[in-house]
């Protein structure tokens, strides 16, 4: 879901995210689509913006405990190949 103005949420109402990593995790293996992609202005950075929400937190906590744990919650480029 693409929102055009995401000025009408309240900060604490959104998860930004900054790890191309993370989005890929939370975008293709656990199919949450975030409301907008921006890019930083002082970076040029693409940065997503995802809706809070417990599903959304449980994928977060997923995420941590992955990098805790040394599991790859992804396959890294270059473990990619076809068989």
């Amino acid at each position: 879901m693409k929102v055009v103005n995401t000025d009408v949420f309240n900060q604490d109402e959104l998860f930004f995210c900054y790890s191309p990593n993370l989005y890929k995790f939370l975008r293709y293996k656990k199919d949450v689509e975030p409301i907008d992609i921006k890019v930083n202005r002082r970076t040029h950075k693409k940065y997503s913006v995802f809706i809070k929400s417990p599903e959304l937190q449980t994928y977060l906590d997923e995420w941590k405990n992955n990098k805790i744990n040394g599991d790859f919650a992804i396959r890294r480029a270059k473990q990619w190949t076809s068989d």
